[in-house]
């Protein structure tokens, strides 16, 4: 005897009860991981943790046409050298590469909107011209002049963005694992589109890293001396909680044309111009990005430069800190 089939209407009410169900658990998930700590107290987090890596760094605040923005300002001497960090990551993350190079630069590491310490994404659009108009307004405000500029991730499709739009401020460019380059967006980034998996994302990037952040118990973030945590650990939680992990993927979408899903904003051809000053680092592991994606296009352009890290994972910024702060000022 057969099963009964379900009618069209009967289907449509399941999928619709299961699309709530999941809305549900995305939105209680979220307001479980919600803590509102004042910025001064995300600051004391992040300076202890870059106190313990030898670093001292001056929190500015920069207001730009989309929101203010959060920078790191390290050092003083020599060129200028400014980092955008990838999705999910914030400025402090990048406290061991600014303890390589601020002995010898001045070292400028930007929040984009939506992460770390910078207001949240209060723009619309492709935010491409959102990115720019952020770096430009930093440089300017800061009086850098022209600088060494380096992105990993979604930070090499700002940083590659700003180059393109604006080649005279940039003395040399450094894209780590960059999205932008690859003819078709790898399936993870696709997946990340879908509400709560931005999350999942973070805390296993992080995991691989330097293992798993505590998640705290209740709405707000016990001190970092009670839950047993680290500095370093204390701060990756609190600025994840700030908007949610992740939160910049919400930018990611306007990246995106379904169904195809290719990058509406490639960075090359435009690289090609810049071929004599750019590089290009990526770890021969990466899964999140492989290089494979982009290699076909690289060799369009012979002059850009390829530097393959063996055995390196997307994270290479995080784990081998030293290397990458070489590579950015021409080791």
């Amino acid at each position: 005897m057969k099963p009964p089939r379900l009618g069209l209407g009967a289907g449509l009410g399941l999928a619709a009860i299961g699309a709530l169900g999941y809305a549900g658990l995305v939105g209680w998930a979220r307001q479980a991981w919600v803590a509102d700590l004042p910025l001064r107290e995300l600051e004391s987090e992040l300076d202890r943790w870059l106190a313990e890596l030898g670093v001292s760094a001056r929190h500015r605040y920069v207001h730009t046409a989309v929101g203010r923005v959060h920078v790191l300002d390290a050092g003083g001497g020599g060129d200028a050298v400014v980092l955008i960090p990838g999705l999910a990551d914030s400025a402090g993350e990048f406290g061991a590469i600014i303890g390589a190079l601020a002995d010898r630069h001045r070292v400028v590491v930007i929040d984009r909107p939506g992460t770390g310490l910078s207001d949240p994404i209060g723009f619309s659009g492709h935010p491409r011209d959102a990115w720019i108009r952020v770096i430009a307004t930093v440089a300017d405000q800061l009086e850098l002049g022209r600088f060494i500029l380096a992105g990993h991730s979604l930070g090499g499709l700002a940083a590659g963005a700003f180059a393109t739009a604006h080649p005279e401020r940039v003395r040399r460019l450094v894209l780590v694992s960059p999205l932008g380059l690859e003819r078709r967006t790898p399936l993870a980034w696709s997946l990340m589109l879908i509400p709560g998996v931005s999350g999942l994302f973070a805390a296993s990037a992080r995991a691989h890293w330097r293992g798993a952040i505590p998640r705290p118990s209740g709405g707000s973030a016990p001190s970092c001396v009670s839950q047993g945590l680290s500095p370093m650990q204390a701060y990756l939680r609190d600025v994840a909680l700030r908007f949610g992990p992740g939160s910049d993927v919400g930018a990611l979408g306007r990246l995106l044309r379904p169904p195809s899903l290719h990058p509406e904003s490639l960075l090359l051809p435009g690289l090609g111009l810049l071929a004599d000053r750019t590089l290009v680092v990526w770890g021969s592991q990466d899964r999140r990005l492989p290089l494979a994606g982009a290699r076909g296009a690289l060799r369009h352009h012979r002059g850009l430069r390829l530097r393959v890290v063996e055995g390196a994972g997307h994270l290479l910024p995080l784990e081998q800190p030293e290397l990458v702060a070489e590579l950015i000022v021409g080791g």
